[in-house]
């Protein structure tokens, strides 16, 4: 079972969400694709590459993926030896901190939306206090 949203703020970004129940095979090529598609929609051939925003793919597992125990992991495109990001203009400084406000403000709109608490506790590892403050 898997629920897909996209959304597209006007001149701003694009953000697809994407929850499952299960960790499907090949999932780590599955989040580049959708992430790739996401991005490379946003502009038409011969479009001018300025056109493009920033591009969010958000990924709610219902079971460990990495095995390192964190429901949290934020992935970006840069230089392995440098740090130096495509996009330095989009991305904040600490993309963790902008992770997690990232994902609470998506959990507060499954909450508006009627989505119960447990289920988000149960796709996001967080409390249900937490959830229940947003």
């Amino acid at each position: 079972m898997s629920l897909d949203l996209r959304l597209e703020e006007k001149d701003k970004r694009d953000i697809q969400v994407e929850m499952q129940v299960r960790a499907r095979g090949a999932l780590d090529n599955r989040m580049l694709s959708t992430w790739a598609r996401l991005y490379t929609s946003q502009i038409g051939r011969g479009g001018s590459y300025a056109l493009h925003r920033p591009a969010i793919s958000i990924w709610i597992i219902g079971e460990a993926h990495f095995g390192d125990g964190s429901w949290l992991h934020v992935f970006e495109a840069h230089c392995r030896r440098t740090g130096h990001t495509l996009d330095p203009e989009h991305l904040p400084e600490s993309m963790a901190d902008a992770g997690v406000r990232e994902v609470l403000e998506i959990m507060a709109t499954f909450k508006r939306l009627g989505v119960a608490t447990a289920v988000i506790v149960e796709a996001t590892g967080l409390s249900a206090t937490m959830i229940e403050e947003l």
